[in-house]
């Protein structure tokens, strides 16, 4: 599978409602989207949620709960394709 050049993902940021947009999906536009380093949250259903790895390090505002971790500083779920590459999220 070819890698999208843009997905649309979530956008999830502290205080605010979470908002769908369409990100440059390459190294540059993720760590953008999450201000700095990132790992994967797999959330299942094809989901990853992507999260600053340093943002409590870095003292980033808390965000959201997922499981029993709560992440600091902005963070978007994409989809995950069976190749394992970011891919759009759909409309639902």
């Amino acid at each position: 599978m070819k890698q999208e050049n843009t997905i649309r993902i979530l956008k999830i940021e502290p205080s605010k409602a979470p908002y769908a947009k369409d990100m440059v999906n390459n190294l540059e536009g993720i760590k953008a989207e999450v201000e700095g380093h990132f790992e994967c949250v797999y959330l299942g259903n094809n989901c990853i949620a992507v999260v600053n790895e340093e943002g409590k390090l870095r003292d980033m505002t808390l965000n959201r709960r997922i499981g029993n971790d709560i992440i600091a500083g902005p963070f978007f779920i994409c989809g995950d394709s069976q190749d394992g590459e970011f891919i759009s999220l759909s409309d639902d």
